[in-house]
């Protein structure tokens, strides 16, 4: 069984763009075992007893950028340039493949005017597709999707009907359905490693492609992107939309 973890980062809405970040990224992490599953699981949490003596709070970046929510140590200029530089030894070592796609919401809107299509649903074909490729004939891969509230968890529950009645672009639903069991909800305060990871990759890709300055080393996150039969990972498990 192979599990795909996701988280957002930057607002889906295409009405007002906020030019400081005027990307959407969806993506997150591909996690092959659930012995994998398990060793990230441990990882994360002795990463988190080493830091602040406990394991109950969350890994997410808002709180880590804000020092709160039991994050208050990294208020510390000092405490927090080490932390990051732990933190990326973490993800380093991290089993796991890195999947997301990126959209440019103002050069989406500037391609498609009012037929552009919501990033977020549109984001999420692209990743049932490729967590598909990734999964093959063989297995089969549960989604796990971090909870956004009612109106935004009603539209994932309506997209992942729709594909897998429909199928993407590149795999028909009878395939979607046969590779991927199950695509859940899940709350943030459950505190899943998976997700908390995923938290920190989308947070990477998403200030790199803003061109923001970065928190955390983006060629970290790179290394861990799925890559394709020629080894290039643009289109495997970096998809920028619109394509140029």
């Amino acid at each position: 069984m192979k599990y795909l973890f996701l988280d957002e980062s930057g607002n889906h809405g295409l009405i007002r763009i906020d030019p400081q970040y005027p990307v959407f990224v969806l993506g997150g992490v591909v996690v092959s075992s659930p012995a994998d599953l398990r060793e990230i699981d441990r990882a994360v949490a002795a990463f988190k007893e080493r830091w602040l003596g406990r394991r109950d709070a969350v890994l997410h970046l808002a709180d880590l950028t804000r020092s709160r929510h039991g994050w208050e140590p990294l208020s510390s200029a000092d405490v927090r340039s080490s932390f990051y530089r732990d933190l990326e030894s973490l993800m380093a070592g991290l089993p796991f493949k890195a999947l997301a796609c990126v959209v440019d919401k103002r050069a989406h809107v500037a391609r498609y005017r009012e037929a552009a299509s919501d990033p977020y649903v549109l984001s999420l074909g692209v990743l049932l597709e490729r967590f598909a490729f990734e999964i093959g004939s063989r297995e089969r891969g549960r989604v796990i999707v971090e909870q956004r509230g009612q109106p935004l968890d009603r539209e994932i529950h309506a997209a992942w009907r729709y594909f897998t009645e429909r199928g993407t672009g590149y795999v028909s639903a009878r395939v979607l359905r046969e590779r991927v069991a199950s695509l859940r909800l899940r709350p943030k305060r459950e505190g899943l490693a998976g997700l908390q990871v995923a938290d920190v990759v989308v947070g990477a890709i998403g200030r790199h492609y803003a061109g923001l300055t970065p928190w955390f080393a983006y060629e970290v996150v790179e290394k861990k992107l799925r890559t394709g039969p020629g080894g290039g990972y643009l289109g495997a498990g970096l998809v920028v939309l619109p394509k140029r």
